[in-house]
């Protein structure tokens, strides 16, 4: 008897595992209104999933794209494709600091393990813009570019 206990709490794990991946996959991308901050990022993370990097770049402030060219920002060695792959960004909150607004949003990545489970891994990911001629511009590089192609070190500890 205890055999079909656990076949059938295996089945029913199976199932609910089933039903929580097709659910995650089939959650369309809700649009955020334009001219927000957070229309911005979309559009940017967007953008660079899709590999348009003018688009991209475009979205950078003007202090940004003096700093670094269009190519020496995308030429990295790598793509940027494959950061998206098994993600999902959500936004977590927008808040005004100084004369930014920072768009934070928590970046959710899924593996499966296995047949019976899988696991997740988040971190925060906070994008600082600023308006400028009427459109919100990156004043900072957005994850996931990096410096003129270059990544970002780590500080070194006092």
């Amino acid at each position: 008897m205890a055999k079909v206990w656990t076949i059938v709490a295996a089945v029913a794990l199976v199932l609910l595992l089933v039903a929580s991946v097709i659910v995650a996959v089939l959650e369309n991308e809700e649009p955020f209104e334009a001219g927000t901050p957070e229309a911005a990022v979309q559009d940017f993370l967007r953008a660079v999933e899709e590999d348009e990097f003018e688009t991209a770049y475009g979205l950078l402030s003007a202090e940004l794209r003096e700093e670094c060219s269009a190519e020496q920002v995308f030429s990295v060695s790598f793509g940027y494709r494959h950061q998206f792959d098994q993600n999902r960004i959500t936004l977590e909150q927008t808040s005004e600091v100084g004369g930014s607004t920072l768009v934070t949003v928590r970046v959710a990545s899924f593996q499966r393990d296995g047949p019976f489970g899988s696991s997740e891994n988040s971190f925060l990911q906070r994008y600082a813009l600023r308006q400028a001629e009427g459109q919100w511009r990156f004043v900072e590089f957005p994850w996931p570019l990096f410096r003129c192609g270059q990544p970002k070190l780590a500080p070194e500890p006092p």
